[in-house]
């Protein structure tokens, strides 16, 4: 995959912003994946965030890694209905699969589209990466 996710992974936590009513709203996602080249993030069906994106597939991410270097994703959340991205999900995530043991149908994944990804590394000039 590309610098972005690679950022990601390293940053451990990550904030997806969507927004509701016309207020933002911002909440800590703690795992992602590659999947056929495209970046993935999944939630519960039942959680806001998964209405807010449906409403309003705009999302920003950011994180921040302890070196004080920083990324920004700006994109569009595609609803992924596709039984092989959640059970590649499965299969690669213990901790999700737990979460979801009993009812793996609640899970919604996602991959972002129309993608602008930005890292701020510490003393340099901001630079455009592939996610």
């Amino acid at each position: 995959m590309g610098k972005g996710t690679d950022f990601l992974k390293e940053a451990g936590v990550y904030f997806i912003a969507t927004s509701e009513n016309g207020q933002p709203q911002l909440r800590p996602f703690g795992s992602n994946m590659e999947y056929k080249g495209r970046f993935y993030f999944s939630m519960g069906r039942s959680k806001n965030v998964f209405r807010q994106i449906i409403s309003n597939p705009k999302v920003s991410i950011a994180a921040l890694k302890p070196d004080r270097d920083w990324i920004r994703i700006i994109g569009e959340a595609v609803l992924d209905e596709t039984e092989d991205a959640k059970n590649y999900l499965l299969d690669n995530n213990p901790r999700i699969k737990e979460i979801y043991k009993d009812n793996p149908t609640e899970i919604a994944m996602f991959y972002l589209v129309n993608v602008t990804c930005t890292i701020n590394e510490s003393g340099k000039e901001p630079v455009q990466a592939d996610l």
